[in-house]
C-alpha cells in the first residue's frame, strides 16, 4: 500500500504475475506427475498400498490398548489423544471400532 492506504499498482502488478507464475508451475508439476504415473502403470508397475498390508479391527485395538482403555473409561477423544501420544484418526479409529 502506498503512504495514503491506497493500493500500489506495481505491487499489485508484481503480485498478479508471480501469482500467474505459480498456477502455471502448479500445473507443469501435476503435468509430468501424471505422466510418470502412467508410465510407470504402463510399464507394469501398480499404485496403492501391497495387498495383503492391511489389518483387521482385533489386530489393530491389540495394537492400540491404551486408546482403549481411556475411551472405556469415558475419556474425549482429545484427552485420549493427549494422554497417549497418538494421532485424532488413531483414536478416531479406535472410538469408530467399538461403536460398530
Amino acid at each position: 500500500m502506498n503512504s495514503d492506504k491506497t493500493i500500489n499498482i506495481m505491487t499489485q502488478t508484481m503480485l498478479t504475475i508471480g501469482a500467474s507464475f505459480a498456477s502455471l508451475e502448479l500445473k507443469t508439476t501435476m503435468q509430468r506427475m501424471n505422466s510418470g504415473r502412467k508410465k510407470f502403470i504402463k510399464d507394469g508397475g501398480t499404485l496403492g498400498r501391497t495387498k495383503g498390508t492391511t489389518e483387521n479391527s482385533q489386530e489393530f485395538l491389540s495394537k492400540h490398548k491404551d486408546v482403549l482403555r481411556y475411551l472405556k473409561s469415558g475419556q474425549s477423544i482429545r484427552n485420549t489423544m493427549i494422554l497417549t501420544n497418538k494421532s485424532s484418526g488413531t483414536v478416531q479409529k479406535v472410538k469408530k471400532i467399538l461403536a460398530g
